[in-house]
């Protein structure tokens, strides 16, 4: 009797190790520190970017692959985007129509597909604009498919540092993360809050910044204003028509002498002149020589998309070379990865020694869609 207790507790024991062991199985973290040398636009606009990156097959069929080119979400849907905030939008054709919803990092459908008018990227604060057909208004979704801000604007910005601009006719306001109208419809243009300030233009033609209590911070005549990222925000003078950058307490650190200008990436803008691209430090000291066709979405994990004689390459803070130009187009890197495309119509991702990680054996589908699935497109520039 003893020995077949002894052997049914050994049988237990063996069963919940094993089913421990099976439990303890930890799921991979796609997740990576990709600000290590600053505010770049991954950690702008994407809430803990992750490695785990859309592609689409030879089918046109989007999907996702890590970091190594292991596909971990097999090629199934129209369309997919990045991850932002543990979801990922898709867009399922099944049906005929285009419906868009969300995955979740596992692969799983967190928001059916039901959707038809909506933002790419969940934010920090985990609600994301959508359209209602039947009414064309607009609210605002949860990362678990509620509607905790109705339908009931015509016009929104996403999220950003808890706050969105919101309008129902001429006139713009801005509301809180529970949907409560902190400063009033009475703006012609309301921006992102960065760092506290979002730049507006009144019906009476006045310009600036305001902070969340909709005062006015920084007044100016400034045609337009960019994102303040490390203390900095480009603006427009509206006589010569060049861009410059202002500190927070309104005073230039660069007067306005560019054609164009980006925002401040890991310590660096983009600033055109004579045509031609070049960076410059957050002392506004002129750190690389203009000489680049164009520039996307500045640096972002010490590399910097840069077009010269029509290709694209990768260089870092001194300017050098780190991946030669040899690309058709480039994306800035995000957890090592970064989207390019090929002179011969194909399309792939590169690590930071400029590797191929994956590459398509079919010529890429341009689209709309495609393009705006690389990061830089979402870049706030000033001037062209």
């Amino acid at each position: 009797m003893c020995r077949t207790k002894l052997l049914f507790i050994i049988c237990l024991a063996l069963i919940c190790s094993l089913g421990c062991k099976k439990n303890d199985k930890e799921k991979p973290d796609y997740s990576c520190n990709c600000g290590q040398y600053g505010e770049n636009l991954a950690t702008f606009l994407l809430d803990r970017p992750l490695s785990l990156m859309p592609f689409y097959d030879a089918n046109k069929k989007w999907g996702f692959m890590d970091g190594s080119g292991e596909v971990i979400i097999a090629p199934q849907y129209h369309m997919a985007y990045r991850f932002s905030n543990n979801r990922a939008l898709i867009v399922d054709n099944s049906t005929g129509k285009e419906f868009v919803g969300f995955l979740n990092e596992e692969g799983g459908m967190a928001i059916q597909p039901k959707y038809r008018f909506i933002a790419s990227f969940f934010p920090k604060e985990g609600l994301l604009p959508v359209g209602n057909l039947q009414t064309w208004k607009i609210g605002f979704l949860d990362r678990d498919g509620n509607l905790p801000i109705p339908y009931q604007y015509n016009l929104v910005r996403e999220f950003h540092e808890g706050m969105a601009t919101v309008s129902n006719g001429m006139l713009q306001g801005a509301i809180d993360t529970q949907g409560n109208l902190k400063i009033p419809m009475e703006y012609i243009s309301i921006g992102f809050f960065t760092e506290g300030l979002a730049f507006v233009i009144t019906p009476l033609g006045k310009h600036g910044y305001i902070n969340k209590d909709n005062q006015f911070v920084i007044e100016g005549d400034y045609t337009e204003g960019g994102w303040f990222v490390a203390g900095l925000a480009w603006v427009n003078d509206p006589i010569s028509h060049k861009y410059g950058f202002i500190r927070k307490d309104g005073s230039f650190l660069v007067n306005p002498v560019y054609q164009a200008v980006g925002t401040f990436w890991e310590g660096f803008a983009a600033v055109k002149s004579n045509s031609a691209w070049g960076f410059i430090n957050n002392s506004g000291a002129m750190a690389i020589a203009c000489q680049f066709e164009d520039v996307a979405g500045g640096f972002s994990e010490g590399l910097a998309p840069v077009k010269k004689n029509g290709k694209w390459g990768y260089i870092n803070f001194s300017g050098s070379y780190i991946i030669n130009p040899e690309f058709d187009d480039a994306d800035v890197f995000v957890c090592g990865i970064a989207m390019v495309d090929y002179i011969d119509g194909t399309y792939g991702f590169i690590n930071r020694e400029g590797k191929s990680v994956w590459r398509s054996a079919y010529n890429a589908w341009k689209s709309e869609n495609f393009e705006a699935d690389k990061l830089s497109c979402h870049e706030d520039r000033g001037g062209h």
